[in-house]
């Protein structure tokens, strides 16, 4: 697979094939797609999600494509995936966005076998930090269907943090720094 720097990526050339029934209400729609690395942006980690924070529009955008891809297709291969036809009007309310609040933040999971995660220089780290500022490598893994909800999923394969520089006690003069 190849990377593509996120202002190059199209989500729309994302191709989304047959399902597979993991359980009786778990079905797991598998993408390929390419690797896509994002502009260096903050995040928070919780569990096995990263939730990047990203105020672009563009970024957004792209994302609401996909989104709309995945829903499109449910609507499309309903009958033959899920041997009913479903309408729009009862798949739009079972997406769960992964585009979420103001400023957005996008939930990404962690890949289960583990994330490559170098500090500014390429030197490997143990543990992905619970918050920093990087760019991150993800790949679109596919669609999730549970019961009566799905959503895209997307894992992080590769985390670089960015370089953090502390400020001289010159930079910092008399006055005292309040976050």
């Amino acid at each position: 697979m190849s990377i593509v720097k996120f202002d190059a990526w199209d989500p729309k050339a994302t191709i989304f094939v047959r399902p597979r029934e993991v359980t009786t209400d778990l079905k797991f729609v598998f993408a390929d797609a390419p690797y896509v690395q994002t502009a260096s942006s903050a995040f928070t980690k919780k569990d096995q999600n990263i939730f990047l924070c990203v105020d672009d529009e563009a970024f957004e955008q792209k994302l609401n494509e996909l989104e709309e891809l995945a829903a499109t297709l449910l609507h499309e291969k309903s009958d033959a995936w899920f041997h009913k036809a479903l309408t729009r009007d009862e798949i739009d309310p079972m997406l769960c966005s992964i585009v979420r609040g103001r400023p957005p933040k996008i939930r990404l999971n962690l890949r289960p076998e583990g994330v490559a995660v170098f500090d500014d220089s390429l030197n490997p780290l143990d543990e992905v930090p619970h918050e920093a500022t990087a760019t991150l490598i993800f790949q679109v893994r596919g669609i999730s269907v549970y019961k009566d909800r799905f959503q895209v999923e997307m894992l992080v394969h590769q985390i670089r943090l960015a370089a953090t520089t502390a400020a001289s006690p010159a930079e910092l003069g008399n006055e005292p720094r309040f976050l």
